[in-house]
């Protein structure tokens, strides 16, 4: 274990560099996030897939809004837009190619 003081403000990023270790788990929720999704954006009839591209009507909660499935996709591929994500999906070779990647 490193020698750090409980005060510090350190990441766990940086304590899992340190002891050598990687974060298996955050690369299983991704995959399976991924795994999800590339069902989804297929599917364009179905309830899920309005849910998830926002199309329900109704008020928003006031506040920051949340980190939605679409936006923590496009950080994880580093796209800038949901069409994008979206020409990805419709192609299921290039999406298991990006998905093994991760």
């Amino acid at each position: 274990m490193e020698k750090m003081n409980w005060t510090e403000r350190v990441t766990n990023e940086h304590v899992l560099t340190q002891v050598g270790e990687t974060r298996s788990l955050i690369k299983a929720i991704k995959r399976r996030r991924w795994d999800m999704m590339g069902r989804v954006l297929r599917h364009d009839e179905e309830l899920h897939h309005t849910i998830i591209e926002g199309a329900i009507e109704g008020r928003k909660p006031s506040g920051r809004p949340r980190n939605s499935y679409i936006s923590q996709l496009k950080n994880d591929v580093g796209f800038d837009t949901y069409a994008g994500l979206k020409r990805l999906a419709e192609d299921r070779d290039k999406w298991r190619a990006k998905l093994k990647t991760l």
